[in-house]
């Protein structure tokens, strides 16, 4: 019965092929803070050590309960200053690949989906997901960037029903 409900739906794939920019950036480091105002004044300094002009990375995520920070490697040693109580909680040897969003895939239900599906197949643990409007930054250990620029540098079928 329900074999016969999916193949009336109408299957619609969409292909973003290698024309994507892809972007990799190792020497990426991450905490997960509890949020709270001692952290959060502390977290202004991180912006005035940052050079981003050369390069340097730093995205700052306040969730419902926690802060996420990811920064270059070169700052580690004013994070572990920073935030002492929390050194045990910094992941070292991360890395992202950033893909530049398709305008034509940005309401089309699955893009997500159809990304992390192939890091799966391919035993790609993904650390975390940061995107803006036009990137989708996928963290990973530095040790899967190989498999992980070579999975997302090949062609991206999204399947969806329409």
């Amino acid at each position: 019965m329900a074999i016969r409900r999916y193949s009336k739906l109408n299957l619609k794939k969409i292909r973003i092929n290698k024309k994507s920019n892809i972007f990799i950036r190792s020497n990426i480091v991450e905490i997960s803070l509890p949020k709270n105002q001692s952290i959060n004044d502390k977290i202004s300094k991180l912006f005035s050590i940052v050079d981003f002009s050369q390069g340097d990375l730093l995205n700052v995520i306040y969730g419902n309960y926690e802060i996420l920070i990811l920064i270059s490697g070169n700052h580690l040693d004013f994070l572990k200053k920073s935030f002492p109580k929390f050194k045990n909680k910094i992941k070292k040897r991360l890395a992202s690949v950033t893909i530049k969003i398709p305008p034509s895939v940005l309401n089309i239900p699955g893009f997500y989906y159809s990304i992390t599906k192939s890091l799966m197949l391919e035993n790609i643990s993904i650390i975390d997901i940061v995107n803006t409007r036009n990137e989708a930054s996928i963290i990973v250990k530095e040790n899967d960037i190989p498999k992980t620029f070579e999975k997302l540098s090949k062609e991206i079928i999204i399947e969806f029903f329409k």
